[in-house]
């Protein structure tokens, strides 16, 4: 009979293998996810970052913040959030987008994935990081919502 370590070692073991068979997986979801990413980014850029293309990359983003962190990119994942909330302020607050922002989150996620950067101990990554994350707060701040919506 087995112990209760050795069950738990077992259902380790089992647990890491179906990660790592998700993970295969999630490189091709990954891949389609960033480059409709980019077409969707286009699509947006030439109609405006309002209306049912916008919901359309805001979605895409938000997947990719979600899912990116679990399989080894969370460098993804943060510049996901970031551009979500450029997203989200532009919506909510009447900002005019920032459409080189915009632009320069959707070639960050581009070149961390074309470049399979995973963990987040990569210098040039995480200067890019901060340096979209410093001007995504710098926009929201200087966009706050319009008085008189309850807040």
């Amino acid at each position: 009979m087995e112990t209760g370590s050795e069950i738990s070692l077992a259902a380790v073991r089992r647990a890491e293998e179906a990660l790592e068979e998700l993970s295969e997986e999630f490189d091709d979801w990954m891949s389609e996810e960033v480059a409709h990413l980019v077409e969707t980014h286009g699509e947006v850029a030439a109609g405006g970052y309002l209306g049912e293309a916008a919901e359309q990359f805001f979605r895409i983003a938000h997947d990719l913040k979600g899912e990116a962190l679990t399989f080894g990119y969370p460098l993804v994942t943060r510049i996901c959030a970031s551009l979500c909330l450029l997203l989200e302020t532009v919506e909510n607050n009447g900002a005019s987008p920032p459409l080189h922002l915009f632009h320069a989150h959707v070639k960050a996620i581009h070149a961390l994935h074309r470049e399979k950067i995973k963990g987040d101990t990569n210098e040039i990554a995480i200067a890019m990081f901060d340096t979209l994350s410093a001007a995504t707060d710098r926009f929201v701040a200087s966009n706050p919502p319009p008085s008189g919506d309850g807040a």
